[in-house]
């Protein structure tokens, strides 16, 4: 019986390699499916969100981009007017929104309003040294109010952006920028090119940010619909109740 026992012991150790492979395939295979599944789908089976490029992903405090050091695979400069000193990073935005924000600046400016683009993509290196510079100067409980953290990013996506104006260039990211001519603009006609205003007044509880009037954020022109009835409503409402 003493030397039978190195036997089981080698079969056991064989059973369990294989039962480790499938189980490892099968993970695999479950990865995989993840590709079908919309956003808040995935968001809702996770607990996170896979970033691809698609309009609908949802990043916020607790649903970092993966990986945190995600590319968007394809950046355009798009054909709109820029802030006098953008950076390269920040001209750029994804390929996913360029027809619609270029079609957004004209429609703008077709009504009298003119727009500029303060600040598109930026990248998980930018959004470290950023984050970090605000945690220096006004400390991190603060710096959470209004920046993310690396990799929690909706500029990293390439699928959100900061509008700016001539009308009171002072106004250009804060808060006064709801009361200018476009800010007014963007919060009355962007959902109707696919774009909402991302971080709403008063839902500072639901989004984790202060109000943002200037942030605007590309989830496709069937769901923005939703927000030119309530503008009110916030990304993280939306996809609970979809």
């Amino acid at each position: 019986m003493d030397r039978a026992a190195p036997k089981k012991s080698r079969s056991t150790l064989v059973l369990f390699v294989i039962i480790l492979v499938l189980v490892v395939l099968g993970a695999a295979g479950r990865i995989s499916d993840n590709a079908d599944l919309t956003p808040a789908q995935f968001t809702k089976k996770h607990g996170s969100t896979s970033a691809e490029g698609i309009a609908q992903v949802l990043v916020n405090k607790t649903h970092p981009l993966i990986p945190a050091t995600f590319v968007p695979s394809q950046l355009v400069v798009p054909n709109v007017p820029l802030r006098d000193n953008i950076t390269d990073d920040e001209k750029q935005v994804s390929k996913v929104i360029q027809v619609p924000l270029q079609q957004l600046f004209a429609a703008a400016l077709k009504d009298g309003v003119t727009l500029n683009l303060q600040s598109g993509y930026r990248s998980y290196s930018s959004q470290v040294a950023l984050y970090n510079q605000y945690v220096a100067d006004q400390g991190q409980a603060e710096a959470d109010m209004y920046s993310a953290k690396p990799g929690h990013s909706e500029h990293q996506t390439g699928l959100a952006f900061d509008a700016g104006g001539l009308s009171k260039p002072e106004c250009n990211i804060q808060a006064c920028y709801a009361e200018t001519s476009e800010g007014k603009w963007l919060q009355q006609n962007s959902y109707k090119y696919g774009f909402i205003v991302r971080y709403p007044k008063d839902k500072q509880g639901i989004t984790g940010y202060n109000y943002e009037p200037w942030h605007l954020r590309y989830i496709g022109a069937k769901d923005a619909k939703a927000f030119g009835k309530n503008p009110a409503l916030t990304l993280e409402e939306f996809y609970k109740q979809k």
